[in-house]
């Protein structure tokens, strides 16, 4: 799907969009269906206590392992997105993410556009 955020952004009657990974398209659904309840799980995640490279990859491993649930990475893909590295997602021959940290100097801005 690459970027399919220009989709989200647009109006079109039909539209299918499709990728491989299946966190990803959970990740569009969830927000189609509840956005403010994704955010609410998503917003804790920005803040100090996980700027560091021993909370990525504890949250990394947490995504990476089988009993995480979809809606749970769901969350955890974005924040690997935003605090790795040059906001790649990256897998091993392994299907694992391993998508390294990129240690910013701040939390990395994430405009909440769906809150009241």
């Amino acid at each position: 799907m690459g970027a399919g955020s220009i989709f989200l952004a647009r109006e079109f009657e039909n539209l299918l969009l499709a990728d491989i990974n299946p966190v990803l398209i959970a990740l569009y659904k969830r927000i189609q269906s509840d956005a403010q309840g994704f955010l609410g799980d998503l917003r804790p995640l920005f803040s100090e206590e996980y700027r560091s490279s021993k909370a990525f990859l504890r949250l990394r491993k947490q995504y990476n392992s089988p009993t995480t649930s979809i809606s749970e990475k769901t969350v955890l893909i974005v924040y690997i997105n935003k605090f790795g590295f040059n906001g790649l997602y990256r897998m091993n021959r392994s299907g694992e993410c391993n998508t390294s940290y990129v240690h910013p100097e701040r939390v990395p801005n994430f405009a909440f556009a769906c809150e009241k």
